[in-house]
């Protein structure tokens, strides 16, 4: 059931071919989706890469998803035994961007959408209805052709799901123990003239009741599964925790806890949960940059094997400025052939300086190392990447609507407390997405009040044709992690750095006086965290700045899918605290569509007025900001837009509310960034 890729042999095989991103964050290996005929649930199994990376170029991936799985076993998550330790054994892994992916039919019932009875059809029978035309079965009782597989699995946090079937697992008592079994769906007093149907609309568990239409009878009370593999190995157990205001020990799970098996819908979050990951590039050369008063700054901040990797004179700067070039002619971009023609006009001729800059005074001591990787990446922004502020953009059309309105735009980045916007044309991220979980994106979840773990699993291996496509033969059997790397447009949003001395004052995070600038006395005071912030509400300091760093980078990309025209999906953040902050980019492709230059041109006014609006707002107020003031109404995003999971969130950060880290209990309000 869980490995489609083992049952393909004996099946019709069947491919879907997507664009990269649908298969990069949507179309992924394990996870069911519709059939394109819409008659059968299919599972997606193993996948085809177009093309495949170097050992090199991996080691940078696999280093950031051995620091994951590290965080995920920490808190309690389980590595599945099919996952290969990316350390020690990288030879397992084929990076690559994805092609098309297989698919099975699931072995699951059809319903009546007319009668609601329930029919048990084959896997062959499906692929027969679908070799004759795809038209949907007819119902054998009512005659319309309203069969449909039922939409409802059963989900464990191991990974295993469960479709609905003649029979079903479960547990049954064996003297003082228990031991695996499986009830049935349909009438054993009927036998074979019992028909089995589910009377109710709903899909609520509860309501899921199957009777007999033979002899009246309800033959299943309610619908329920067990998971039989967790019950014969059990896995390890978080540690437990004792409720708040509780004493005494932690409640230790049942044998039934553990292998409850939660019924959803198979297109449903807790269906299938992606785990990807986003990284910037750091080894492209010099070539622009802008406040060289702030580059120079950020790299006093660094130590000395940090100010060595990050001004090291980029050597090849000709070399990869040239392939750029040769990009931008092939896409017949001539804003940037003549921009980088005349960069490569400087280096060559010596009028622009790539050599290191001298170290100013006042060096940050005691740098944790997420805090000197995330400088050396706001260095590389500010040296690798161009970018353009709005004045620029708008002074290019004269006679346009939003030309007229820059003093406006000045006043509303001064009311809202922000730095100048700029364009930014070119980001180089590496997306890569590496696995999946069912029941929770999280490393443990709650079952009737106790933790139990969840297991990360890896895709399905590669086979011996899809190895063979890209050239690797030796490449059967590997781990694929579906990887793009590409030049995304967004746009930068920034804090003013005195105005953010002046909140945290105002919240009563008085940081002790010096003579340096207020980035770094801000940058100073920040406490560590672990670099997916799980712990970032128990750190004074960083919950103050990050919070209302993060809050506004949400609050942004809730604006920027109306105003640029992406789904929420589509749009993604790159935090740089150093910076105090962020760039959002769309995520949606490699190539430019244009849509964040047009926003800037023609909508940037009411981008401004709307953030400080909306950000006010959310669908389940007052009951969202008078607790965490964030949710999925307001300030959440899709997983794969948040490289942080959506941690250290709240609206009042920006415009005051109930102090987020508090139970809402305890009446604690803090001060709001927009009410300075």
């Amino acid at each position: 059931m869980d490995n489609p890729a083992a049952n393909e042999a004996q099946q019709e095989r069947m491919w879907m071919q997507r664009s990269v991103s649908q298969l990069l964050f949507s179309y992924l290996p394990g996870k069911t989706v519709d059939w394109e005929d819409g008659l059968a649930i299919v599972q997606l199994g193993g996948v085809r890469l177009s093309s495949a990376w170097e050992a090199k170029q991996m080691q940078v991936v696999l280093k950031e998803i051995e620091a994951y799985l590290t965080r995920w076993q920490s808190a309690g998550g389980i590595m599945h035994s099919s996952f290969p330790d990316p350390h020690k054994q990288p030879e397992r892994f084929t990076i690559g961007e994805p092609e098309s992916i297989s698919a099975t039919v699931v072995d699951a019932a059809l319903r009546c959408l007319s009668c609601n009875r329930l029919v048990f059809a084959s896997k062959k029978q499906l692929a027969v209805s679908r070799k004759s035309g795809g038209r949907p079965f007819l119902c054998p009782s009512c005659g319309q052709p309203a069969l449909r597989q039922f939409p409802q699995i059963f989900v464990h946090g191991c990974g295993h799901f469960v479709a609905l079937g003649k029979w079903m697992p479960t547990l049954k008592h064996a003297g003082e123990s228990m031991a695996v079994t499986s009830y049935p769906l349909l009438c054993q007093k009927c036998g074979a003239r019992a028909i089995a149907e589910i009377p109710s609309r709903s899909e609520r568990a509860r309501d899921l009741v199957v009777k007999c239409r033979t002899c009246k009878q309800i033959t299943v009370e309610r619908l329920s599964a067990r998971c039989h593999h967790c019950f014969t190995n059990p896995p390890p157990l978080p540690q437990q925790e004792t409720p708040a205001g509780e004493e005494g020990a932690a409640k230790e799970p049942t044998v039934v806890d553990r292998v409850m098996m939660r019924i959803t819908s198979y297109r449903a979050s807790e269906a299938y949960y992606p785990h990807s990951l986003t990284l910037l590039r750091l080894d492209r050369p010099q070539q622009t940059g802008y406040m060289d008063e702030e580059v120079n700054m950020l790299r006093g901040m660094l130590p000395e094997a940090g100010e060595e990797a990050a001004t090291s004179p980029a050597v090849s700067a000709v070399a990869a400025l040239s392939a750029r070039l040769q990009e931008a002619v092939a896409k017949g971009d001539m804003v940037a052939v003549n921009t980088l023609a005349q960069q490569i006009g400087n280096v060559a001729t010596g009028s622009t300086t790539l050599e290191r800059v001298p170290r100013p005074a006042g060096r940050l001591q005691h740098l944790h190392p997420d805090l000197v990787k995330s400088i050396t990446e706001s260095l590389a922004l500010k040296t690798t990447v161009r970018t353009t502020p709005y004045t620029q953009i708008l002074g290019q059309d004269q006679h346009g609507a939003t030309a007229g309105l820059l003093q406006e735009i000045t006043r509303a980045h001064q009311r809202l407390g922000l730095r100048p916007t700029l364009l930014v044309d070119d980001l180089p991220v590496i997306s890569a997405t590496f696995g999946y979980t069912r029941r929770s994106f999280e490393p443990t979840y709650e079952e009737n009040g106790a933790l139990l773990p969840t297991h990360l699993r890896a895709f399905y291996p590669l086979e011996q044709f899809a190895a063979k496509r890209i050239g690797r033969p030796g490449a059967v059997g590997t781990i694929p992690i579906l990887a793009r790397e590409g030049d995304h447009e967004g746009i930068f949003l920034g804090l003013d750095p005195e105005r953010v001395l002046s909140w945290l004052a105002h919240n009563d995070v008085r940081l002790p006086s010096n003579d340096q600038a207020p980035i770094v006395h801000i940058l100073q005071s920040l406490e560590e965290v672990d670099r997916y912030y799980d712990t970032v509400w128990q750190k004074p300091v960083l919950r103050l700045v990050f919070g209302l760093l993060h809050s506004l980078s949400h609050a942004a990309m809730r604006i920027v899918s109306r105003f640029a025209g992406l789904e929420r999906t589509s749009i993604s953040e790159y935090l740089f605290p150093p910076l105090l902050g962020t760039v959002i980019y769309a995520n949606s492709s490699t190539f430019k569509m244009g849509c964040m230059e047009t926003m800037m041109r023609s909508s940037l006014f009411e981008f401004l007025e709307a953030l400080g609006e909306e950000a006010m707002t959310c669908l389940i107020d007052p009951d969202c900001i008078d607790h965490r003031g964030a949710c999925a109404g307001c300030l959440y995003s899709p997983e794969i837009s948040c490289r942080v999971f959506n941690h250290g969130l709240s609206r009042a950060f920006l415009i005051g509310g109930h102090t987020p880290w508090l139970d809402v209990s305890i009446g604690e309000r803090i001060r709001g960034y927009w009410q300075e």
